[in-house]
């Protein structure tokens, strides 16, 4: 199965705004894995992304795998796209990314799927 991985309005909004207003200190993430193996109860792998950030769980026999991002907007990157003045919307964005206090290194997953079951890799990629 492979899905987004974000959970309802009611949920992720607070969680955003939490993750915004702490600098990055506190993305809300919790929970995530298992809510995802409850929607997908008979799923043997589930990929998703959402984050951003790898993670690998195994919940009840079933692979709940995040490859991570291949691309991170980090200080520098937010800094040229404002110089490009953005609406408001994205302005504020980057001003967060900007500040933010964690840095996420960017990565790419690998599924190896083998007669003795499947298996999760994770590989930061380095700029």
């Amino acid at each position: 199965m492979i899905v987004h991985g974000n959970r309802s309005r009611l949920i992720e909004e607070p969680a955003t705004l939490l993750g915004t207003l702490s600098l990055g200190t506190m993305w809300f993430s919790a929970g995530l894995p298992a809510h995802l193996k409850r929607l997908h109860p008979n799923a043997d792998v589930i990929l998703y992304g959402h984050t951003h950030k790898a993670r690998t769980d195994l919940i009840d026999g079933t692979l709940v795998f995040n490859p991570g991002a291949v691309y991170q907007v980090d200080e520098a990157q937010a800094r040229h796209r404002l110089d490009r003045r953005p609406g408001w919307f994205e302005w504020t964005w980057l001003q967060v990314i900007r500040h933010r206090v964690d840095r996420v290194v960017s990565s790419y997953g690998v599924l190896e799927v083998g007669p003795t079951g499947v298996r999760a890799r994770v590989f930061p990629l380095r700029g």
